[in-house]
């Protein structure tokens, strides 16, 4: 594979993977994503192909505990106390 076309612009990376561009950088900030600078122009912001194709791939949901079923009697309890 050639080395230029292992990276792409913001834009193409948002294309890619059906998003915006804002969701790309919201990406960036969490670090889920990896961003690099072009060295030909600082100014470009680069995105791995292979570090996209990753971000498809599924991943196990996170099990959220449940949370307690309050009631409004139990509400009414606990305030008059």
């Amino acid at each position: 594979m050639d080395s230029a076309a292992e990276f792409v612009g913001v834009s193409e990376a948002a294309d890619r993977l059906g998003v915006r561009i804002g969701t790309i950088r919201r990406l960036f900030r969490c670090g889920e994503l990896e961003s690099y600078v072009s060295r030909l122009d600082r100014r470009r912001t680069l995105v791995r192909v292979r570090d996209l194709e990753s971000l498809r791939l599924p991943q196990p949901a996170a099990i959220r505990p449940q949370r307690p079923v309050i009631t409004r009697e139990m509400a009414v309890a606990a305030a008059t106390k």
